[in-house]
C-alpha cells in the first residue's frame, strides 16, 4: 500500500508502515528526492501495522504496534506516527505503553538521501552521487549535502522535544526509550530541505492536522470559502463535486511571473508537481465554474514563459506555449531539456482558447490588454511554426507531442504506427476554437478587421478539415493525417474533442456521438482512448484503450454543446459511479479500459496520478 501526501512542490511517498525506502519512495521537493530512506524499528525488529491513512492532503497518520522481542511482549505498545509535508517534512512519534510494567527498548530511525532527479526515479535508473554526510551531535541533527556546478541540495534532519535524547550514528538515530505503565513517550523530527546554503524549517510543526497556514496561500483559502457547492439527491455526484473542489486546492502551486506570483494547479500527484501548459490550461477551463483564479494564474504564468527564440534543444519557437517546467539536476545541468520545455503542439491554441473563455466569464479587459502581445505571438506560432509545411494544419514533426504522447499512441487500425509528421484531428479543432475566441475578443476591442480575418481563417479551416479528415467508409473522423497526408483510420476518442471545439456540422456531430457510444468505445465506465477492435488495443496501456476522465469530460462537454444531453449524462454518470471505487472516491489520471459488464468495479492504471488536475 502506497500513501502519498503533498503540499506545493513537496510530496512524500511511504508504505503503510510510514516507512520510505526503495523504488519511488521518499521525500521530494522541486523535482529532487531529498530523503530516499526512512525506516523505524523497535530493537531492530519490524513493527506490525494497525492502520494507516492520509488525513489532509498534506498529512498522514499511522498506527503500529510491536512484534515479539526479548524486551517487551507482543502488542504491548502503540506507535503513532503523524506526518506533515510542506517545504520539508515534520513527524511526531508518540509511543504509548499499555502494559502494567515499565517497558524499555531501542527505537531506531534509519535515514538516507540520494538526491535523485525525478526523471531518474521514474525510469528506475538512479545514478550514485557523491553525497556528503555529517553528524552534528551538538545540534542534534544529521546533514546530507550534495553540490555540482550550479546545483546545490541539502537535507538536514533535526530532533526536537525528545523525551530521551538520540544517539546519532551514520545514517541512524537510536533512542533508548523507557516508558512507565500507561504513559506516552514523544519525539518529533524536522526534515529540512534547501536548494541554497540557507536551510529553512518545514512549513508544519507538531500535531498540525487541519491547520491552515496563511503563508501557504491566502488565495487558496479564499477560493475554498467562495467556491460554489452542489446540493442534489444524486449524492455520489455531490460527493464527487466536493472531492474535486478540495483536490484543486491540494494541487495549487504559487508560480512566479515577470511581475509577481500567481496561483496555478500542479498537473498531478506525484510525478507532475509542476507547471504544465496543456494540463494547467485544461484545468483552468474546467474549473471556471468554481473560480477564475486558476485560469488567470495559468495564463499569466504561461505568458511570462512564452517562447521568444528558435532553440532546437528544448523545442522553443517564438510564440510557443511551453509543455512543462522542471527544477531537478538533469534540467538545471541541461542533461534534459525540461528546464523550459516547449515540445507540445496543443498548448498554444489551448492558451488562446482559455483567454477567450476567461474573458466570457470575467470580462477582465485589463488582463486581455496585458496579454495582447502574447495573443499576437501565439497566433503567429500557429500559422508559421505549428503549420510548418503550409498545408493549413498544425502537425508534430517527429514524435507525438499532442495529449496522447506515448511512443505508440498514434497508430493505424491494424496497429502499425503512423509515420510523422502527423496532424492529429483534435488540435485542428483547438485552432478553430482559438481563432473564433480571439476574433470575439478583437471584436469587443473594436479591432473589427482583425476579427474578420480570424473568422475567415477559422471558417476556411472548418471547411477544409471536414473534407480532409472525414472517412466516408467509416462515417467517422480520422485520428490524423500522416506524413503523406493519408487519413489514419483508427477509431479513437480524439474526434470527441471536435465537438468541444465546435468545428463539426450538426449532422457529422451526431455520427461522431453515435460511434463513440458503441460498445467497442464506451466501456460502461467511460469512453476508451482506442476501439477494442483496433490492432493496438490494450486495456492496460497508457493511451491505447484506457479511459481518461479528462478526455471524457471534454467529450461530454462537446456532446452537451451540440444538444446530445442524454449521451453526455451517460458519460458523466459513468465517471461519477467509477469514482466511488477509487481511493478517496477520487477519479485518477486514467484507469483501464475493461468492459463494465465483465467487472463490477473499474481497474486503476498501475502508475496513475491521483489527484490529477484535469479530469
Amino acid at each position: 500500500m502506497k500513501i502519498v501526501i503533498n503540499e506545493g512542490t513537496s510530496f512524500f511517498i511511504s508504505n503503510e508502515f510510514g516507512d520510505s525506502y526503495g523504488k519511488e519512495s521518499g521525500l521530494y521537493y522541486n523535482d529532487t528526492r531529498f530523503l530516499s530512506n526512512y525506516k523505524l524499528s523497535i530493537d531492530g525488529c519490524k513493527t506490525a501495522i494497525l492502520n494507516s491513512e492520509r488525513v489532509d492532503h498534506y498529512s498522514a497518520l499511522t498506527y503500529l504496534t510491536n512484534q515479539n522481542s526479548n524486551t517487551i511482549p507482543k502488542d504491548t505498545i502503540t506507535i503513532k506516527r503523524s506526518k506533515f509535508v510542506g517545504r520539508g517534512l515534520h513527524e511526531d512519534i508518540d509511543i504509548s505503553n499499555h502494559h502494567n510494567k515499565v517497558v524499555e527498548f531501542n527505537l531506531v530511525l534509519e535515514f538516507g538521501a540520494d538526491f535523485a532527479d525525478i526523471f531518474e526515479v521514474k525510469q528506475q535508473r538512479v545514478k550514485k552521487r557523491e553525497v556528503e554526510h555529517v553528524l552534528e551531535k551538538k545540534k542534534n541533527s544529521l546533514k546530507y549535502f550534495y553540490e555540482v556546478t550550479n546545483f546545490l541540495r541539502q537535507t538536514v534532519i533535526k530532533f526536537n522535544k525528545c523525551d530521551s535524547q538520540p544517539k546519532l550514528e551514520p545514517n541512524k538515530a537510536v533512542f533508548k526509550v523507557r516508558i512507565k505503565p500507561k504513559q506516552t513517550w514523544h519525539t518529533c523530527l524536522d526534515v529540512c530541505l534547501s536548494v541554497t546554503k540557507q536551510v529553512r524549517k518545514p512549513l508544519y510543526g507538531c500535531r498540525a492536522y487541519g491547520v491552515f497556514k496563511p503563508e501557504i496561500d491566502e488565495e487558496v483559502a479564499d477560493y475554498l470559502r467562495k467556491a460554489p457547492y452542489l446540493e442534489t439527491d444524486f449524492h455520489i455526484m455531490e460527493r464527487a463535486f466536493g472531492r474535486a473542489k478540495r483536490d484543486l486546492a491540494a494541487l495549487s502551486l504559487r508560480v512566479s511571473t515577470d511581475r509577481n506570483s500567481v496561483l496555478v494547479t500542479a498537473a498531478g500527484i506525484p510525478w507532475f508537481v509542476t507547471l504544465f501548459g496543456r494540463d494547467s490550461i485544461i484545468a483552468g477551463l474546467q474549473s471556471m465554474l468554481l473560480t477564475p483564479k486558476f485560469a488567470r494564474g495559468s495564463l499569466l504564468a504561461l505568458a511570462s514563459r512564452q517562447g521568444r527564440n528558435i532553440n532546437d534543444f528544448n523545442a522553443e519557437r517564438p510564440g510557443a506555449i511551453l509543455h512543462e517546467v522542471r527544477f531537478g539536476e538533469l534540467a538545471v545541468t541541461r542533461e534534459v531539456p525540461h528546464a523550459l520545455y516547449y515540445a507540445t503542439i496543443d498548448a498554444t491554441p489551448l492558451f488562446l482558447l482559455l483567454i477567450g473563455e476567461y474573458f466570457k466569464w470575467t470580462a477582465d479587459l485589463k488582463l486581455i490588454r496585458h496579454l495582447e502581445p502574447n495573443i499576437k505571438a501565439a497566433l503567429k506560432w500557429i500559422d508559421e511554426y505549428g503549420d510548418f509545411d503550409g498545408d493549413g494544419y498544425v502537425e508534430y514533426p517527429d514524435k507525438s507531442i499532442s495529449w496522447k504522447d506515448s511512443f505508440d499512441s498514434i497508430s493505424w487500425h491494424n496497429g502499425k504506427l503512423a509515420k510523422a509528421p502527423v496532424a492529429v484531428c483534435e488540435v485542428q479543432g483547438y485552432v478553430y476554437a482559438a481563432k473564433m475566441a480571439i476574433a470575439d475578443i478583437y471584436q469587443h476591442l473594436g479591432k473589427e478587421e482583425k476579427a474578420l480575418k480570424l473568422r475567415k481563417e477559422a471558417q476556411n479551416l472548418k471547411k477544409n478539415f471536414n473534407k480532409d479528415f472525414w472517412m466516408e467508409d467509416k462515417q467517422f473522423y480520422a485520428l490524423g493525417l500522416d506524413k503523406d497526408k493519408k487519413k489514419i483510420d483508427s477509431i479513437t476518442s480524439n474526434p470527441g474533442h471536435l465537438l468541444f471545439s465546435g468545428i463539426l456540422t450538426k449532422e457529422r456531430a451526431k455520427k461522431v456521438v453515435d460511434r463513440l457510444m458503441k460498445d467497442d468505445m464506451f466501456s460502461g465506465w467511460g469512453i476508451r482512448t482506442l476501439s477494442e477492435k483496433s490492432g493496438a488495443y490494450n486495456p492496460i496501456s497508457y493511451h491505447n484503450g484506457s479511459v481518461w476522465p479528462h478526455d471524457n469530460a471534454i467529450i461530454a462537454y462537446g456532446f452537451k454543446k451540440y444538444g446530445f444531453v442524454r449521451e453526455a449524462n451517460t458519460i458523466i454518470k459513468a465517471l461519477v459511479e467509477a469514482s466511488q471505487h477509487f481511493e478517496a472516491k477520487r477519479l485518477p489520471e486514467l484507469f483501464c479500459g475493461y468492459a463494465r459488464k465483465g467487472f463490477s468495479f473499474p481497474v486503476i492504471y498501475p502508475v496513475s496520478s491521483s489527484p490529477q488536475a484535469w479530469g
